[in-house]
């Protein structure tokens, strides 16, 4: 919102009408020199976040969703590198979702990164261009190192995995929270990637999903179920026959109890919103998986210890360490006793957004080795020196890939 400029007289004004428009030109054209100096300053200091400089807009006059999205899809495929074939605008197919009536968004704390509304606890993602444009070139980095120690046949994947606050917040709390648009990061990040780094992008497949259980109420990370409909894309991507649901749901777990997730328990300090919190807390399901396999845990010192792909029996607080034994192993390996119909072997580099993701993968390929960048304290070389890899997927929760202390975990590896 433009300030109301203070109109200054000076002398000389107030002369012939000639004078009075030499010096109105002059004025005016000072002005917009001044305005144009302003903006290219800012610009330099700020980039994308300028807007955020500006006061909130009024929420009566909300633009829609589709409204809010239009510009974001219409720049979909604006790069030349590989993309995924399976994205499509699936904006019909939108399910629409329900509030209380009289739900009210509050941000957790002063640091308002976790933000509440309807008892859902949203972690307020703040990346832009910047962090988009690090985090690609990093990828871009790595798979030229990568490509040189795997060879030129290696196929290379990177799928950002968003936070539920894209699908289910609505556009009024997004622009009450300041809560950036996933859409617009994620096709950046796609469109700065290289030739050789096909772009999964899963946020219209999710979007197709949201009124299902697919992300934690109280926690920032999908579930189960969202991490399948990630992975069933992924699969389509690669030219690969994802396992079905209804297989899996044959062996459906639950660990008992009430989970609190991390943006769940930000909200402690706060006995009103953590009361909400409390009423909607998580259930934790996980599903068998299909496929006769061997885990084994390598730590950083090389030795190996046999582990599963879920820890059996995790407590009600900590339920989110059921997926792959944890979650907190330098390296994990996961080969399958019977080789699966692609014959592949897979790298994943990850966080742990990518938790919930891995065992699935376990009944397309028959050795898919796991690298988390957070805790590996030794180099790929020597890892991967004697092994066959055929594919190598970047595989990072969206708030990670926007940070920098993770951008240069990974940068690491290959160092």
């Amino acid at each position: 919102m433009a300030k109301k400029l203070k109109v200054i007289r000076f002398g000389g004004m107030y002369g012939t009408k000639k004078k009075k428009k030499t010096a109105a030109m002059i004025i005016l054209s000072a002005v917009i020199c001044v305005t144009i100096v302003t903006s290219a300053v800012l610009y330099a200091f700020y980039g994308d976040s300028l807007w955020k400089l500006l006061p909130a807009k009024d929420i009566s006059s909300t633009p829609s969703h589709s409204e809010i999205t239009s510009d974001s899809e219409n720049s979909d495929n604006t790069s030349s590198q590989p993309t995924d074939d399976n994205e499509t605008d699936n904006s019909s197919a939108i399910p629409e979702l329900s509030y209380s009536s009289d739900a009210e968004g509050a941000f957790a704390d002063e640091t308002q990164k976790v933000y509440v509304f309807d008892k859902v606890a949203y972690e307020v993602f703040y990346g832009d261009n910047t962090g988009a444009d690090a985090y690609a070139d990093t990828i871009n980095n790595l798979t030229v190192k990568l490509k040189k120690l795997l060879g030129d046949e290696t196929k290379f994947y990177d799928l950002v995995i968003p936070t539920r606050s894209e699908f289910t917040l609505p556009d009024q709390q997004k622009i009450k929270a300041g809560t950036y648009s996933q859409r617009i990061n994620i096709n950046r990040i796609a469109e700065k990637l290289s030739d050789d780094i096909t772009c999964v992008n899963v946020i219209d497949t999710l979007m197709q999903h949201r009124d299902e259980y697919t992300y934690f109420n109280t926690d920032s990370v999908w579930t189960s179920l969202g991490a399948y409909y990630g992975y069933e894309h992924l699969m389509q991507s690669m030219g690969l026959e994802p396992v079905a649901l209804d297989e899996l749901k044959k062996g459906v777990n639950r660990v008992e109890g009430d989970y609190i997730g991390l943006t769940g328990s930000s909200t402690s300090a706060n006995s009103a919103l953590y009361s909400q919190i409390q009423s909607n807390a998580d259930t934790v399901e996980y599903y068998d998986i299909p496929v006769n396999y061997t885990v084994k845990i390598i730590d950083n010192d090389g030795s190996a210890t046999v582990a599963d792909l879920y820890y059996p029996s995790p407590t009600s607080t900590y339920a989110y360490a059921v997926f792959l034994f944890g979650g907190e192993s330098p390296v994990m390996t996961i080969s399958a006793d019977n080789p699966t119909e692609s014959g592949r072997n897979l790298l994943v580099i990850k966080d742990s957004s990518a938790n919930p993701f891995v065992p699935y993968l376990t009944c397309n390929f028959n050795k898919v080795t796991v690298i988390d960048y957070r805790y590996f304290d030794g180099t790929l070389e020597n890892l991967l020196k004697d092994e066959k890899t055929d594919d190598v997927l970047f595989l990072n929760g969206i708030m990670d890939a926007n940070t920098a202390i993770r951008n240069s975990s990974m940068s690491a590896l290959l160092n």
